[in-house]
């Protein structure tokens, strides 16, 4: 309770608006910063929570999303110069300075919606996996994904031993992995380019890429390095894993489109950081990939999260 006589005055706070970016200046560093909603609306705030109004070309709900952005988490860090213990006061001009990627306003809510639906569903399987745990004592699976997957060889051709017109085999480049594809390839749809040399392939016919194998780009100049890419379809022709690539087979099934995004994923990934050795240049070894761990739930559930998040990447592709 406030005591009589240390009640703070009315003209020294702001009324909530709805619909706005609100920024509590002092701790935006650690990202406390959001946009309200009309159950916020005429809640009172003071001096250190400035609001801003966003332009007519603007959803706010799609902004919910992109201040989640790590960029911008990065941004407002740096946008916020030290002080005493956790008080690092935000200089607002910095912070308004950051840039976004805009689509227009219809494409801006389309993704928002696509969004709030994954984070209604991810709720959902959160509160149906906890009536589970208290109930049946179920949880994800966990098991060294070296126990999950049996590795394949992988040849060394550089790009000046592939051609994008014809041969009797295909090969999938770590620099396409890293940059071209996303977490799932299509390889019907995709140009993967053909191997000269006809006498490779002999070589490799243990090593015949199938569909629902990954594949890891072990090399990169940065924290990309283990990249990952489920192979979804393959074209006609023999395919096999290339330069600076670690092809793995799963020991038993795992859904469609689970593999590409959950290898893909900070929980995932945040493991092969320590194991990166090199400094121009960063590599992940196949020793190293082996002791991770995989997590993943039921099949069905796998099966579910690879949909929901392989329509989200169809729709973003289909706006850039």
């Amino acid at each position: 309770m406030v005591k009589p006589g240390a009640e703070i005055e009315e003209k020294e706070l702001s009324r909530v608006k709805a619909h706005c970016l609100v920024v509590n200046i002092v701790f935006a560093w650690e990202q406390a910063i959001a946009i309200t909603s009309t159950e916020d609306e005429k809640a009172l705030v003071s001096h250190r929570f400035p609001q801003f109004l966003f332009h007519d070309d603007m959803h706010p709900d799609y902004f919910r999303y992109a201040i989640l952005n790590d960029s911008f988490e990065r941004h407002l860090w740096l946008a916020s110069p030290s002080g005493a213990g956790r008080n690092k006061t935000l200089n607002v001009g910095t912070m308004l300075e950051y840039s976004f990627t805009l689509p227009n306003k219809k494409e801006q809510e389309a993704i928002a919606s696509c969004l709030t639906r994954l984070d209604s569903l991810i709720t959902l399987h959160q509160r149906k996996r906890r009536k589970r745990l208290f109930t049946h004592l179920l949880v994800w699976e966990q098991r060294k994904l070296g126990d999950c997957f049996d590795f394949l060889k992988n040849n060394t051709l550089s790009r000046a031993d592939l051609n994008g017109e014809n041969g009797i085999a295909r090969n999938v480049h770590y620099g396409d992995i890293l940059i071209k594809f996303g977490d799932c390839l299509d390889g019907e749809q995709s140009d993967l380019p053909f191997i000269t040399d006809d006498t490779v392939l002999p070589k490799f016919a243990g090593s015949i890429l199938s569909e629902g194998d990954v594949i890891f780009a072990d090399t990169a100049e940065d924290e990309a390095a283990g990249k990952c890419i489920e192979l979804r379809k393959l074209p006609k022709e023999p395919t096999i894993s290339g330069l600076h690539t670690i092809p793995a087979r799963p020991r038993f099934p795992f859904g469609t489109g689970y593999l590409g995004h959950y290898l893909n994923s900070d929980a995932y990934h945040r493991q092969l950081l320590p194991l990166m050795q090199g400094i121009k240049v960063i590599s992940v070894s196949k020793a190293a990939l082996q002791d991770t761990q995989v997590r993943f739930p039921s099949l069905s559930e796998q099966s579910a999260i690879g949909v929901v998040l392989s329509e989200i990447d169809a729709l973003i592709t289909l706006h850039q």
